[in-house]
């Protein structure tokens, strides 16, 4: 049998307890910090998703076209309202899931309410002949050597680059996405539909708004670029186009000056070329208004060298000077046209951020 002693506690000794439980409760507080923030000022979309896996929060379903599957992501909560969809597409050697939640995506999935899809690209091959998942976007990025369309007069024409039929990733995104757009228990609002790319999936992205406007009507692309010839690029109608691209990138270049410390590498026109395409088509005028934002969190960026992974090192300690992104918002472009560049001081091909940068993304998409 259990007993229980009275123990009785000198006034010394129970300030002593007291502040021994203060420091322990402040210590489980501050374990509790999320990625984004303290536990105490998280976003109701955060609160929901803090688990070690956010997308088991969410509702999902798999799609397979030509055998290829895909993931559809969704807000089980809300499942009558009409919804946006974003593709997303991971960039060269990703894997999707890991890449999507670097960029908060499951998060804004809760708090705005749209349709992820998430498909993940074929084995192509890396410069040192290793095997990668890429798309087939542009004759420069990535894995494949050349490119498929399927889309020149006279039928598909097949195409092999070392043994292996090369993909052809424009039309099976957009069988993919028409697929998902029609699915009744989605009940995507099709006149908001976008794709968001990183890198490899940057370019894919560019492409489909080369050829996919009758489907998408915006596109992101972080550290990607396009095709090497603009006359490539063939789209019927205005689209919403955002670059953002890091002044540092060391893989995808943002000048001559950058890519010059890296000789031997494949050709593809610098962000601010892609950008004036699309003020090109776009109709926009060059003239542009300047707003300054803060997306990485100080002295934190992916080590250049470093491709397809979280390698973080340390390169500044200058608060504000990290935290810059120069956004430059352009003027008088046609309606459903609007384009941005957004330039990230300091930033390398792939950042740690300060805040979950797809919100600010979905807001210049679905505006």
């Amino acid at each position: 049998m259990r007993t229980f002693q009275h123990v009785h506690l000198t006034s010394y000794q129970a300030l002593t307890l007291v502040v021994s439980a203060l420091i322990f409760f402040a210590t489980v507080l501050m374990s509790c910090r999320s990625r984004f923030g303290d536990e105490t000022t998280l976003s109701k979309a955060e609160k929901e998703l803090e688990k070690p896996d956010p997308f088991n929060i969410l509702a999902r379903k798999t799609v397979q076209i030509d055998g290829r599957s895909a993931q559809i992501y969704w807000n089980q909560h809300t499942q009558k309202k009409r919804k946006p969809l974003v593709l997303f597409l991971h960039g060269f050697g990703n894997e999707p899931q890991s890449l999507a939640m670097h960029f908060g995506l499951p998060y804004e999935v809760v708090e705005n309410n749209f349709v992820l899809l998430i498909p993940k690209a074929e084995e192509g091959f890396d410069l040192n002949d290793g095997r990668k998942i890429g798309w087939n976007a542009t004759e420069s990025c990535c894995g494949w050597g050349t490119r498929d369309l399927h889309t020149k007069e006279g039928g598909p024409q097949k195409r092999t680059f070392r043994g292996q039929v090369v993909p052809n990733d424009l039309d099976y995104l957009k069988r993919l996405v028409t697929a998902v757009i029609t699915e009744p228990d989605l009940n995507i609002d099709t006149k908001r539909v976008y794709a968001f790319g990183y890198s490899n999936g940057g370019f894919m992205a560019h492409t489909l708004a080369c050829h996919a406007t009758d489907l998408f009507r915006g596109i992101a692309s972080y550290a990607g670029s396009s095709f090497k010839d603009a006359n490539e690029c063939k789209p019927t109608s205005p689209i919403k186009v955002l670059q953002i691209h890091g002044n540092l990138d060391q893989i995808i270049f943002y000048n001559e000056a950058e890519r010059s410390k890296v000789p031997g590498v494949p050709e593809f026109p610098f962000p601010e070329e892609v950008v004036g395409r699309w003020l090109k088509h776009n109709e926009c005028s060059d003239e542009y208004v300047v707003k300054r934002d803060s997306l990485l969190k100080a002295g934190f960026h992916q080590n250049p060298n470093f491709v397809g992974g979280p390698n973080v090192v340390s390169i500044s300690t200058d608060q504000a000077k990290a935290e810059q992104t120069e956004q430059r918002l352009y003027k008088g472009c046609r309606p459903g046209g609007e384009v941005e560049f957004w330039t990230i001081d300091n930033g390398t091909h792939l950042s740690e951020f300060k805040v979950r940068p797809f919100d600010k993304i979905w807001k210049f998409l679905n505006r």
